[in-house]
């Protein structure tokens, strides 16, 4: 009986380092995206709400939060948006996108949330490979070529109940497999 319970005690202190190590993989990944003061305390502020740090001296409370995605337009000209973090992965994904938009996050791996802005409108091939590859550039997987992508409209998502922000779940979804290709996905990006 105590080797179960000792057991258990490993595998949740397994978990509990998993999700930590995943964390910091995360901040690692967003610290690429951005750049300035404004980034850092947004992974700051995220630590520290989900438990992984303590609030710093001097460091006062944001009174209102920031959600300010990344937004695309594809060549057929349609709106996508892209979170930088779990909380703006969050925002977007729940708050902003509409029930028929379609939503793109890399397969089995760190990334950010992408939402293709439909608008009443079917995009065509060419925008879903588009907003496949800005998650694909923003999931930070190297010089890899082929990352599968899934996409899913966002109807299809379901939050997991006491999770982490951003943290979805889905049952029904397509695969697509593209290459990264950076020149194209900041010609893409609407500049702030």
């Amino acid at each position: 009986m105590l080797f179960v319970i000792f057991t258990v005690a490993v595998l949740r202190r397994k978990r509990d380092l998993i999700g930590k190590f995943l964390r910091l993989l995360l901040c690692r990944t967003v610290t690429g995206i951005g750049n300035g003061y404004g980034i850092i305390q947004l992974i700051r502020e995220e630590l520290y709400e989900s438990g992984y740090a303590s609030r710093m001296k001097n460091q006062p409370k944001s009174k209102k939060k920031q959600y300010r995605p990344m937004e695309f337009v594809t060549d057929e000209g349609f709106r996508v948006l892209c979170g930088k973090n779990n909380l703006q992965n969050e925002y977007i994904t729940h708050q902003l996108a509409q029930r028929h938009d379609w939503w793109f996050h890399v397969k089995n791996a760190p990334g950010s949330h992408v939402i293709l802005c439909c608008e009443g409108k079917e995009p065509g091939e060419k925008s879903f490979t588009q907003a496949a590859m800005i998650a694909a550039y923003y999931a930070k997987r190297g010089e890899a070529k082929h990352i599968a992508v899934d996409y899913t409209q966002v109807y299809q998502l379901k939050k997991v109940p006491g999770a982490r922000p951003g943290m979805v779940i889905y049952h029904s979804n397509y695969s697509a497999y593209v290459t990264p290709d950076e020149q194209a996905v900041l010609r893409l990006r609407i500049k702030d």
